[in-house]
C-alpha cells in the first residue's frame, strides 16, 4: 500500500482527502494550517480538513510555518506528497523530495490562490484541473495532466467548486498510481500564456453597479459562497447571496431597488434587472427575499446601493 502525505486546508482539498482515505492508500500524515484563532480550540474553529482528520482519527500536523518545520514529513517516508489548497509556501527539501500539486484551473492559466473565482469573474465558458509537479515557483511546475469543465452561465463558486472536485478526483483515479511510479512525463509550462489569479481581498467584496449587466453578473457570482459580494444601501452593508439574470428592462439608475416579486428584490443595472432572492445585512441571519421584504426589505425600495 502506497503511502500518502497529504497537505490542504479548504473544503476542497478536504474533498480530496476523503477520496484518498477511502482508496488504497496509506494516509501516513495530513498537514494543515493551524486554526486563525488559537485562542479558540474547539471544533467548530477547524479547518475543514481538520475537521475531518478530527471525525476520521487521522494523523495531522499544524506547523505555523511548514519551511521550519518539515522534519515530521520526511520521518514519514511517503512515496509521495500531495499538496491542495494548502495556503504555505513549501521548502526546497519537501519540493526537491517531490510534491503532486492539485490546481483548480487549466495552467499556466490562473497561478494563484483564487483560480475558480477568477475564471466566473471573467465570464469564463471553461476551466479545469491540473495535476502539477510543484516546483519552488508558485504553480508553475510541469504538468502531467489536466482535464475539462464547462462553466454554465448559472454557476457560483459553489457549483463550479463541486463540479471540480469530482474532475479531480477522476484525475487522481487515473493517474496518481501512475505518477507514484514515474510512468507518466510531466510537460513544461508556456511562460507567454501565464496569467494569475491572486486572493480574494476586502476590497475586493463590494459590488459596483455602475459596471456593465454581465460584469456585475459575474462578480456576484463567483463570490458564492465565500466570501459573499455586498453592496451598501441605507447605510449599511447588504450581502448578497444569490443572484439571477432577468431580461426585464428599466429606466431606474444603477443600484436602485426597483421593487420586489416572487423570486425576490429587484434592483436596476445597465437599464436591466437582476434578482436577488437570498439576503443579508451585516450581522444579521440570511433571509429568503420574502422574509427580508417583511422586514426592513420594503423600506429599501427606491434608494440606491452605494450611494455618497
Amino acid at each position: 500500500m502506497k503511502k500518502v502525505v497529504f497537505l490542504g486546508t479548504s473544503y476542497f482539498a478536504r474533498q480530496i482527502l476523503e477520496y484518498l482515505v477511502d482508496s488504497d492508500y496509506h494516509l501516513v500524515l495530513v498537514v494543515c494550517q493551524p486554526e486563525k484563532n488559537n485562542k479558540n480550540k474547539s471544533e467548530n474553529n477547524y479547518s475543514p480538513v481538520k475537521q475531518f482528520c478530527h471525525s476520521n482519527n487521522l494523523p495531522v500536523f499544524q506547523p505555523i510555518n511548514i519551511k521550519e518545520e518539515y522534519s515530521l514529513v520526511l520521518q514519514k517516508e511517503p512515496d509521495i506528497i500531495i499538496s491542495c489548497a494548502y495556503g504555505q509556501f513549501l521548502p526546497k527539501v519537501l519540493i526537491d523530495y517531490g510534491v503532486l500539486n492539485i490546481h483548480p484551473s487549466l495552467l499556466p492559466q490562473y497561478r494563484g490562490g483564487a483560480p475558480m473565482h477568477k475564471a466566473l469573474i471573467n465570464g469564463d465558458k471553461e476551466t479545469g484541473v491540473s495535476l502539477v509537479k510543484s516546483t519552488l515557483k508558485m504553480d508553475s511546475g510541469p504538468v502531467y495532466k489536466q482535464s475539462l469543465v464547462e462553466i454554465l452561465d448559472t454557476d457560483t463558486l459553489k457549483t463550479l467548486t463541486e463540479k471540480l472536485i469530482i474532475n479531480a478526483v477522476q484525475l487522481l483515479r487515473d493517474n496518481l498510481d501512475l505518477i507514484i511510479e514515474d510512468k507518466i512525463e510531466p510537460v513544461k509550462q508556456d511562460e507567454n500564456k501565464v496569467s494569475w489569479a491572486f486572493n480574494i481581498k476586502a476590497k475586493d467584496e463590494l459590488i459596483n453597479f455602475d459596471e456593465p449587466y454581465n460584469q456585475v453578473y459575474n462578480h456576484i457570482r463567483a463570490l458564492i459562497d465565500w466570501p459573499i459580494g455586498y453592496g451598501v444601501i441605507a447605510s449599511k452593508k447588504l450581502k448578497l447571496h444569490s443572484v439571477k439574470k432577468t431580461d426585464l428592462k428599466t429606466e431606474a439608475s444603477n443600484g436602485e431597488v426597483v421593487g420586489f416579486n416572487e423570486e425576490g428584490m429587484l434592483v436596476a443595472c445597465d437599464k436591466r434587472l437582476l434578482i436577488f432572492g437570498r439576503l443579508q445585512f451585516e450581522g444579521k441571519k440570511v433571509m429568503e427575499a420574502g422574509e427580508f421584504y417583511n422586514g426592513q426589505g420594503r423600506k429599501l425600495v427606491g434608494l440606491k446601493f452605494n450611494e455618497t
